[in-house]
């Protein structure tokens, strides 16, 4: 009679972390030859982690040795080792035994997955055998997130909007931003913000977002250092959230960074260097505004406020707008002058239409959207 050879069979249940069944005993379950994994396990999302227990076991008659595991996952954008021993390999195993393994791994890409897993063995006749199985799943993004960025004196506002996905509701419970390092970050909390009415940017008291619902949140960046800020930065940071589902499982997830032009990127820059902390409906304050000369060659600056249609009129107005002629601002030099603003309606206004004029060069220079500002109202 032919020699029989020496089997391996081999069983995975693999199921995300927040789906795990704690089922005690769970490796006494029997296992066939072949690689067994459920069929479906429900939704893995983004933020999870995946859990998978892998069994493999010698159903033959006689003992294997050398034996190399491994398990990888693989993406588009990489591979991830999750099991290797081919540095130490198992020496041997006899038949009716198992070598049994549970591996973690952080899902932070959304897309398709692939999870490898294979074991090389030398049978009790030398000879060398492979078994390797691939089992592909879908990650899917819980939240989607939109972000958007808009320029305020010294610092940017970032708001966020996150909208479930899925379908059940999620615990927010950390929601945070993670400032680079040439800013500082403070969140606008709704008590920060009675006073002032923002059309269509709601802040729920409760964390909780339900099944295609929203939540919103806002943080004001300022640079870290006023007196010489980095304006050269153009990474803002990235957003951290970590929630739970109803049963209790967490998901951590950060988005990628906020990317945004330098303010210095154009040759000619201004930037507002000084705003009172409170701006009032109909009262007149005063700004610093800086000119930054970003050529190698010197300039002699005219300020003045670009024409607007009436349609189009901004709710801030300048007083004096007639225009100032400023000294000469020498290469990669700076100078300030002060404009007089008047706010003529409530909530967040735009200062735009500001012009700027190199009698040297001849060159004119126009600043829209320079600034956002915060207007309360009495």
């Amino acid at each position: 009679m032919p020699q029989k050879r020496a089997l391996l069979s081999s069983g995975l249940v693999i199921v995300p972390e927040s789906h795990a069944p704690a089922i005690p005993g769970v490796e006494s379950f029997g296992l066939s030859e072949f690689l067994a994994l459920p069929s479906t396990f429900g939704d893995i999302y983004v933020g999870e982690t995946f859990v998978c227990y892998i069994s493999t076991s010698n159903d033959g008659e006689h003992p294997v040795s050398n034996l190399i595991f491994k398990a990888e996952i693989q993406t588009s954008k990489g591979r991830y080792p999750l099991l290797d021993n081919s540095k130490d390999p198992m020496s041997d195993l006899t038949p009716g035994r198992s070598f049994d393994n549970v591996v973690r791994h952080h899902l932070s890409e959304a897309g398709g997955h692939v999870l490898v897993c294979s074991v090389g063995y030398t049978t009790h006749t030398n000879e060398q055998l492979h078994l390797r199985k691939f089992f592909k799943f879908q990650v899917t993004n819980p939240l989607a997130i939109e972000a958007n960025v808009t320029p305020i004196p010294n610092g940017y506002l970032v708001s966020a909007e996150m909208t479930n996905q899925t379908s059940a509701a999620l615990f927010v419970e950390q929601l945070e931003f993670s400032p680079d390092a040439a800013f500082t970050v403070q969140e606008i909390s709704r008590q920060s913000m009675t006073s002032v009415p923002l059309p269509n940017f709601e802040l729920p008291a409760l964390p909780i977002i339900r099944p295609s619902g929203t939540r919103q949140a806002l943080f004001r960046l300022q640079y870290a250092s006023l007196a010489s800020p980095d304006l050269t930065s153009s990474t803002l940071g990235s957003l951290k959230l970590q929630w739970r589902t109803q049963l209790g499982a967490t998901g951590v997830h950060t988005t990628d960074a906020l990317r945004i032009t330098p303010r210095n990127s154009k040759p000619v820059h201004l930037l507002i260097s000084k705003v009172p902390a409170v701006l009032r409906l109909k009262k007149a304050f005063v700004v610093e505004v800086q000119v930054i000369n970003n050529t190698e060659d010197t300039i002699i600056p005219r300020v003045s406020m670009a024409k607007q249609q009436k349609s189009g009129a901004s709710a801030i107005s300048v007083i004096g707008a007639g225009g100032k002629s400023l000294k000469p601002i020498p290469s990669f030099g700076r100078s300030s002058f002060e404009l007089v603003l008047l706010p003529l309606e409530p909530g967040l206004q735009v200062l735009t239409g500001i012009r700027l004029h190199d009698s040297l060069s001849d060159q004119t220079y126009e600043f829209n959207n320079l600034m956002t500002l915060l207007v309360e109202r009495e």
